[in-house]
């Protein structure tokens, strides 16, 4: 008596069918986990504090989505992003949260940070495809680019200044975009749109028009400074409106000395040390940095 040796055979191709499928998931679910790999953006250089959620950072820490990270008085960072994308410098005083840091399915990478107060100066390669992007978003907009050199400053109440080096930043705000040409600079003021582009011209200088005494324990300080500049006294960012008019009051340090910092987007300064005086009066001894 012969016996049918089909079902055998059925049992068989069923076998190899089911693990040709289960190695077929396992190489797709392999590649989906590839695919999803979350990127991060290195921390490749540091100087002085720099902290992250109160702990200190270090070089070879890495950021990713939601991650950030905050510049003490006298600090840097430097961030490199993957793949040769390009590097950040964070200046001192300078909070910077990573917003986004995706890969698209057709490969394109897209990168915004955020910053609230301070000054980062970017070096971003071009890219090659057409949807990756670059992004520096503000309280008061956003500076984005497809591969340029630029630098970005925030001061009170979110005023954004922009200087482009290389390549075109677009700067957006209030439903209007300017595009920023290389030796260019534009300011965003609190509730407006970006400003026409003008010239760059590197001006760090503060003219000083009065230094006094309020007689209750401090002393008010009022200038003129290239609007676009970010500008510190004491290590903290006072507001110079849209026409960058200084005038801030502070408390009298039991040294009676004043820092003023005026930083432009570039991320070049100019301090100034001023002596307090007894009376109403003005003093200052500028250095150059």
């Amino acid at each position: 008596m012969k016996f049918p040796v089909f079902p055998v055979t059925l049992l068989g191709l069923s076998l190899l069918a089911g693990s040709l499928v289960l190695t077929s998931l396992s190489f797709i679910s392999e590649s989906v986990r590839a695919a999803v790999s979350p990127r991060s953006i290195e921390v490749k250089e540091t100087n002085g504090t720099v902290t992250t959620q109160g702990k200190p950072v270090k070089v070879g820490d890495r950021l990713q989505a939601s991650g950030s990270l905050t510049t003490d008085f006298d600090a840097r960072v430097i961030l490199a992003m993957e793949d040769g994308i390009g590097t950040v410098q964070v200046s001192e005083n300078t909070n910077v949260q990573v917003k986004t840091l995706k890969t698209s399915k057709d490969g394109s990478k897209q990168t915004r940070l955020y910053m609230d107060k301070g000054q980062v100066s970017a070096k971003v390669r071009p890219f090659t495809n057409p949807n990756s992007s670059f992004e520096v978003e503000t309280p008061g907009g956003v500076a984005g680019t497809r591969g340029t050199e630029f630098g970005v400053t925030v001061g009170a109440n979110g005023k954004t200044g922009l200087s482009t080096i290389r390549g075109k930043v677009a700067f957006s705000a209030r439903g209007k975009t300017v595009l920023v040409e290389p030796g260019y600079s534009a300011l965003i003021a609190p509730g407006q749109a970006p400003t026409i582009p003008k010239v760059t011209t590197g001006d760090t200088r503060l003219k000083l028009q009065v230094l006094s005494v309020t007689g209750d324990g401090q002393v008010r300080v009022t200038g003129t400074v290239d609007p676009i500049n970010l500008v510190l006294v004491n290590n903290q960012i006072v507001d110079t409106g849209g026409e960058g008019q200084l005038d801030t009051v502070v408390p009298i340090p039991s040294n009676r000395q004043l820092r003023l910092v005026v930083r432009n987007p570039l991320g070049n300064q100019q301090v100034y040390e001023l002596e307090i005086p007894n009376s109403a009066g003005t003093s200052e001894n500028p250095v150059n940095q």
